[in-house]
């Protein structure tokens, strides 16, 4: 093992010390992992530090597509949809969402698993697609129009321009002069209020229950308090 890093100048060189030239089976995983990744051949400072390393892997695995998005914009989707700070369920959705595989009507009629594929929602006529679910449907409309004090603190003053991809996959112009903690804040907003309008057409759907705007509004206020409890603490954003 130690003659493997000291290669990688992991370890330093040191005669005086015996090396074993055959890699351990224990170990072998590290050698297995650099080559896979090309990562022998970078700086010792990248090889040692965790965050680097984990950065270097990500952005040399391979990116699946998103509609409508740049290679570029595709990875920050991804790493939207993994944000640390998601919930699970929050973390599915996203990536469903992303992969426009969310299992509304015009999704599972197109698997033959649903009857039709229009919206559930009463005096709605159009295909229910995870667009229209999201921000077509009038349902989604009035939601993100009775929630916008909630995540438009949360955006650059004319920095960007809210649509589909800002509220649904969280990229879009302007977004980079965030800090660090402001896209946090806002990106847990807008996946509170993706999952109210999930969950508030699954309970139409599955009992027949319509709930009101003001039931979900009071719905992603509760879901969204507790974000900020949990990762900014009770004074938090």
């Amino acid at each position: 093992m130690g003659s493997y890093l000291r290669t990688l100048k992991i370890l330093p060189v040191d005669l005086k010390t015996p090396v074993s030239f055959n890699l351990p089976k224990e170990y072998s995983f590290i050698k297995t992992f650099l080559k896979k990744y090309f990562l022998e051949s970078e700086d010792v400072t990248i090889l040692t530090n965790y965050k680097h390393l984990v950065s270097l892997v990500q952005d040399r695995e391979p990116v699946s597509p998103v509609p409508g998005l740049t290679l570029r914009e595709a990875k920050q989707v991804w790493r939207n949809a993994a944000h640390p700070a998601l919930q699970n369920r929050h973390k599915d959705l996203s990536w469903m969402v992303a992969h426009e595989i969310l299992p509304v009507r015009a999704v599972m009629h197109s698997r033959g698993m649903a009857k039709n594929p229009i919206c559930p929602r009463s005096g709605c006529n159009s295909p229910e697609t995870v667009h229209h679910l999201l921000w077509e449907c009038g349902a989604a409309r009035d939601l993100w129009a009775k929630t916008g004090p909630l995540y438009f603190p949360c955006l650059p003053a004319g920095g960007a321009q809210f649509g589909y991809q800002l509220a649904i996959l969280g990229v879009g112009r302007g977004l980079k002069d965030l800090t660090a903690q402001e896209f946090t804040s806002l990106w847990l907003t807008l996946n509170v209020i993706k999952d109210a309008i999930w969950a508030t057409r699954n309970l139409l759907v599955g009992k027949g229950v319509t709930v009101t705007l003001h039931a979900c509004e009071l719905k992603v206020t509760s879901m969204l308090q507790g974000y900020r409890t949990t990762i900014f603490g009770r004074g938090g954003r």
